[in-house]
């Protein structure tokens, strides 16, 4: 009987029935027992699915977080190594242009003419202590003038050609130069030595020498212009009965390593 009655017609008498027995549970004062069964008693099952899927937003925003923070990590390595590159070719351009720098310093203020050079071979082995110069006689270089490297004596013309010059430097035991010690105006001479590098003798034995003591040229040769930066004393050694001191002089130009050099021309 009940199916004969339509569709329509059976889903509104459901409606009746339940807004007839939510009236009747409210006038009988039941309306708490509603609320539990309608939303407290859900919650169990509700609770987990909204952890669930609050979880589920969290992971797939660090997902695109940790994606986002990668690629940005990327950009920013090519941009330290591009960095990097740049700061290794200006370091090589400044080292360039520290040492051209130093050469031309002193030929910013010469107390003499000056032939620029370059050093074309060196002795490989430092047994004839020279070198070969791209600079000679047609620039008017002659034998015994004397050559700096940033502004410190560190040979003599030995040899010249029309476009070159051979110099022994003043580390060779043959090399002799005339100098003096700083403001005390004391006068010796100059010896190149193997293993001991420079010697300075005939230095009277009660002279006050100290290290340190600047030691430049002299100017008795006439080849060499006085006032020519040599080195500085770095050891002073009194010998109980000697006549002269025992002094060692050290340069700061690193011979093993010479580019650039000038020669002198009085």
């Amino acid at each position: 009987m009940f199916s004969s009655i339509p569709k329509i017609l059976r889903y509104f008498i459901f409606l009746l029935l339940v807004v007839f027995v939510l009236a009747t549970l409210q006038l009988k004062g039941h309306a708490e027992l509603l609320y539990k069964v309608a939303v407290i008693v859900p919650e169990p099952i509700a609770a987990p699915v909204r952890s669930l899927s609050l979880s589920l937003r969290k992971g797939i925003g660090s997902i695109f977080s940790i994606r986002s923070l990668y690629v940005e990590n990327g950009v920013l390595k090519t941009r330290v190594s591009t960095l990097e590159q740049q700061v290794a070719m200006l370091e090589g351009a400044e080292t360039e242009n520290q040492t051209l720098k130093a050469t031309l310093g002193f030929v910013s203020r010469p107390p003499v003419a000056l032939v620029p050079c370059t050093v074309l071979a060196r002795d490989p082995e430092g047994i004839t202590q020279t070198l070969l110069l791209s600079c000679g006689a047609e620039q008017g270089v002659t034998v015994g003038q004397g050559v700096v490297s940033s502004g410190y004596l560190i040979g003599k013309v030995l040899i010249t050609t029309k476009t070159t010059a051979t110099v022994r430097l003043i580390t060779a035991p043959t090399t002799v130069v005339d100098v003096r010690i700083g403001t005390r105006q004391l006068s010796g001479v100059l010896k190149g030595s193997f293993g001991s590098g420079l010697l300075l003798d005939f230095i009277p034995e009660q002279s006050e020498v100290a290290k340190g003591d600047i030691v430049t040229t002299a100017g008795i040769n006439d080849r060499i212009p006085p006032n020519i930066l040599v080195g500085s004393i770095s050891e002073v050694v009194k010998q109980s009965g000697a006549l002269f001191l025992k002094l060692t002089v050290s340069s700061p130009v690193d011979l093993r390593d010479i580019r650039y050099v000038h020669v002198l021309k009085p």
